[in-house]
């Protein structure tokens, strides 16, 4: 079962605005300023950022901070606080005694989408722009994600200062979104790109999977693990797990059916490519959103859906199958959520960005056996 909580203060809540201009002076929220939600942790409570701003960043009940500008993306830096990719400018921000201090650095690109935790580095997505389909690519192209021509960048903390590297892939490969995570015993980041592939001419979402290495400049690059050119089938999300609880770590993937419904399918690799852990488990309608989280406090994680009547639906391996766990009841109207990690055996929680007026609140819900 599950209790219900009324909204409670996080220790660090970050709620911003972002609205895009599009011809004509109209406003528009676009669908990636949905997903991902900024999520990081302060003092073991999570740190949620969610588009739209300008922004208020509450870090203890007493200690309020303004930003002037419009939040992007955010990324935990280890040790070191928070970075706060925004319109104009990166701010680093350090929690000190109840305060923060901010150090302002130059923008990585004002475009700049995704900042992902990979070991001591970030890396980010930086340009591209939204792009309808492309009705020339053909009747069996995939309809493209909603970010296309940006870079890849690997960006880290040296002495106070942001260093930002140069573009790590091929120009016409548009990544799209990023992943950090363990995955068959190393630190990996999993870049989805949508692009064609030697030995298919066909414009589609494909899976890259990297790990960072010290190139002969002696600084860190991205060093291609596994650049596959699909899963099991076409897919709308996937992120790195850990299933078994072994501490490895695989991938699962969001798919899509041959009727156009979506399928749960989780991997491990063996020898030279992925192998399917489990059959193929059919979904009801879901957004297209996978998250794995641990809500038991299990060394095992889970994998997270959310329906589209409300509902999230946890998922677990169980006896070599994809079992539903779990349900839970939520409102319509989120803006973003994540699930916080379980910790000495307790569950975790469900947080949910929801709309309240011309403002944004939070509301969680604590599982429960």
């Amino acid at each position: 079962g599950r209790s219900h909580r009324s909204p409670r203060p996080l220790a660090c809540t970050l709620l911003a605005a972002v609205a895009a201009l599009v011809p004509g002076g109209c406003a528009e929220r676009l669908e990636f300023d949905r997903w991902p939600m900024a999520v990081a942790a302060h003092r073991g409570e999570p740190v949620v950022a969610t588009a739209p701003g300008p922004i208020t960043l509450t870090v203890e009940p007493s200690t309020v901070m303004q930003i002037g500008d419009v939040v992007r993306c955010m990324a935990p830096a280890p040790d070191e606080g928070f970075l706060v990719f925004c319109r104009r400018t990166v701010h680093h921000l350090r929690p000190q005694d109840r305060a923060w201090s901010s150090a302002d650095f130059a923008p990585v690109d004002h475009q700049v989408r995704v900042a992902v935790l990979t070991g001591r580095y970030l890396a980010t997505i930086a340009g591209g722009r939204p792009q309808p389909h492309d009705r020339a690519a053909g009747p069996d192209a995939e309809p493209p994600p909603w970010l296309l021509g940006g870079e890849v960048r690997l960006a880290w903390l040296d002495e106070g200062e942001l260093v930002i590297g140069e573009s790590e892939l091929p120009a016409d490969v548009n990544p799209w979104r990023i992943r950090a995570g363990r995955f068959a015993g190393e630190e990996s980041l999993l870049v989805f790109i949508y692009s064609k592939a030697p030995f298919d001419d066909v414009m589609r979402r494909r899976p890259w999977i990297y790990r960072v290495a010290e190139g002969q400049d002696g600084l860190p690059h991205l060093d291609p693990r596994w650049r596959g050119t699909s899963f099991a089938h076409p897919f709308r999300d996937a992120t790195f797990c850990d299933l078994t609880g072994a501490g490895e770590g695989e991938i699962a993937a969001l798919e899509v059916a041959e009727d156009g419904g979506r399928l749960l399918t989780a991997y491990h690799f063996e020898g030279f490519g992925m192998e399917g852990m489990a059959p193929s488990l059919d979904l009801p309608e879901v957004e297209d959103r996978l998250e794995a989280a641990h809500w038991l406090g299990g060394r095992e994680q889970e994998l997270v859906v959310r329906r589209t009547d409300g509902r999230f639906v946890f998922f677990a391996l169980d006896a070599g199958e994809l079992r539903e766990a779990l349900t839970v009841d939520g409102p319509r109207d989120v803006l973003g959520w994540v699930v916080t990690n379980a910790s000495g055996g307790e569950p975790g929680d469900l947080v949910c960005v929801l709309p309240d007026g011309d403002t944004w609140r939070t509301d969680s819900w604590q599982f429960r056996e």
